[in-house]
């Protein structure tokens, strides 16, 4: 893996570092490359610039038709679009091809990949697992092999012809017709109460017993 995707070092004196790139060409030679000063880039940046130019070059000494699903996400997906990605979002992409899609196709080529096992990962996984996770795995494969598509490696997208599948409906939980009854009673005798208490206050006051009102007979309140 380290020779598909090239590598990266530092050359130059301090304050003037550059990022060098280097890969294993088709001829056994490792050509450099340079990438920019360490003051403008990061290492990751570099890592990706470097990462394009191989694949442009197309330095590559694996077989296109031999790429694995993890081979083919690490290698092209990732860095072509890790770019435009934030970090809490590379990270979630990472979790769903390391839990999910990677133990079901991390190891079979995208050649390989046919509906019939697609719908097997797919009918295992709405069973056991929310919606959400269902979705984004169906999202993010479908991504995955409609680049592979685009780069001749695979002459389909298997995912077409698969069926989205039913997820579980989420828990709403609802309130049965009798303890619904018995709601709506409380809360009309809540405003009823409500309703004789407000009556109530606004009752006028009676002489020597208030001592709230601020009336005329205030002055004359005894205890």
């Amino acid at each position: 893996m380290r020779w598909q995707r090239g590598w990266v070092e530092t050359e130059g004196a301090r304050g003037r570092k550059r990022y060098i790139g280097r890969y294993r060409a088709e001829d056994g030679t490792k050509p450099k490359v340079q990438l920019g000063f360490v003051s403008e880039l990061s290492l990751t940046e570099a890592r990706t610039k470097l990462e394009a130019i191989v694949r442009e070059i197309g330095s590559r000494p694996q077989a296109l038709a031999a790429l694995t699903l993890s081979e083919y996400w690490t290698i092209h997906y990732k860095p072509r679009h890790r770019v435009s990605w934030s970090e809490p979002t590379e990270a979630g992409y990472d979790c769903y091809i390391r839990a999910y899609l990677s133990p079901a196709f991390g190891k079979i080529r995208l050649t390989d990949l046919n509906p019939e096992i697609i719908t097997a990962f797919f009918e295992r996984l709405r069973k056991t697992h929310s919606r959400s996770v269902v979705v984004k795995c169906w999202t993010l494969l479908k991504s995955i092999l409609e680049d592979a598509l685009d780069d001749d490696i695979i002459r389909k997208n298997p995912l077409r012809k698969v069926q989205h599948p039913k997820t579980k409906l989420p828990a709403k939980p609802v309130l049965g017709a009798d303890l619904l009854k018995q709601v709506l009673a409380a809360v009309e005798a809540m405003l009823s109460l409500a309703r004789f208490s407000m009556s109530r206050s606004s009752a006028p006051c009676e002489p020597r017993k208030c001592l709230a009102c601020a009336g005329p007979h205030s002055a004359a309140i005894t205890f």
